[in-house]
């Protein structure tokens, strides 16, 4: 149904500011709205292009370069995405699209009402639900036992299988060495990246994650998805244990300064918020759960919503948390 909207400035010293009258094929209302699109729903400035569409999410743009996306209600939230069931028909990559009085418009024919969508904020640590930093070591060991064995995906994800010691000295031996070239060519990175993290070296950690950048196929590489999750949960752990590690930021900053030409925009922005601590939902929540000794039936429930997460993103980003676990 075709229905016709009418906006008009509340208050102005010029009626002629603006008068708009548009005919819009769909209007729907957003269900959740992450805070950092929140922030910018009245900013009359807020406003960019459609850099891609898929089936279940529309990737947005804006004059800044700042990546966001609208997803389908039953996907994970994250501080830059909006909730809410649209109709792809009518959005085409390149179409422009503004805010305006707490509404996104796509093109001339789709209106998102974003000041009805609940608000989604990154969840912060409690510091004093967390547990001793000498206990996490034992924690951390029996979280790997909570790892699902079975519906590994793609990706660097069948390392998970082999994070004990004895068999990260064998990580470039065995059948899951050569299962799919993308692992193969990533393995003799990761041991270092483990080797590394068992001495607690932050900047070797970084400086060899940069060799995974771009890393495999899709909107977000895998050797991305795997150092986001790492820098995420080292920095949790550095942050929240009192600089238990020597973190250089300016070599974070060198990270994201190579993303710009080893990665795509989508998957640079949803990094750089990884490095900064902002992830996706169940990335939150997971981490969390280690931290704050959260029951074995909890930790379960955050592995199986973070794996949900893209083809193989989740499994390399649950990878990354728990490479960085081997850091206490």
């Amino acid at each position: 149904m075709i229905q016709e909207l009418q906006y008009f400035p509340s208050k102005t010293k010029n009626p002629l500011e603006f008068t708009i009258h548009k005919r819009i094929s769909q209007q729907v209302a957003a269900f959740k709205l992450g805070n950092l699109i929140q922030q910018n729903i009245h900013n009359s400035n807020f406003k960019g292009k459609v850099l891609a569409v898929f089936s279940n999410t529309i990737y947005l743009q804006d004059n800044d370069e700042e990546v966001y996306w609208i997803a389908d209600r039953n996907l994970s939230m994250h501080r830059r995405c909006i909730l809410a069931d649209v109709d792809h028909q009518f959005v085409e990559s390149g179409m422009t699209w503004s805010v305006m009085r707490g509404c996104l418009q796509i093109g001339k024919d789709l209106l998102i009402d974003l000041e009805s969508a609940e608000l989604w904020t990154p969840y912060l640590v409690d510091p004093a639900k967390l547990l001793p930093l000498a206990i996490l070591p034992s924690h951390r060991n029996k979280i790997l036992t909570l790892v699902p064995s079975s519906n590994i995906s793609d990706g660097f994800a069948r390392v998970l299988q082999m994070l004990d010691e004895p068999s990260i000295k064998n990580l470039n031996k065995g059948e899951n060495s050569t299962q799919n070239a993308l692992l193969n060519l990533a393995l003799p990175t990761i041991k270092n990246i483990l080797t590394a993290s068992k001495k607690k070296d932050v900047i070797s950690i970084i400086k060899e994650g940069e060799k995974l950048l771009g890393l495999g196929p899709g909107l977000t590489p895998s050797g991305d998805d795997f150092l986001g999750g790492l820098i995420f949960t080292a920095r949790h752990l550095n942050d929240y244990y009192k600089n238990m590690l020597y973190w250089n930021e300016a070599i974070i900053d060198e990270i994201i300064h190579s993303g710009k030409r080893l990665t795509n925009q989508i998957s640079l922005s949803i990094l750089s918020d990884l490095a900064r601590m902002y992830g996706p939902e169940p990335l939150h929540n997971l981490v969390t759960s280690i931290l704050i000794g959260n029951s074995e039936n909890q930790v379960r429930e955050d592995i199986e919503q973070l794996t949900k997460i893209g083809h193989s993103s989740g499994w390399d980003m649950l990878l990354g948390v728990l490479t960085a676990m081997q850091i206490v």
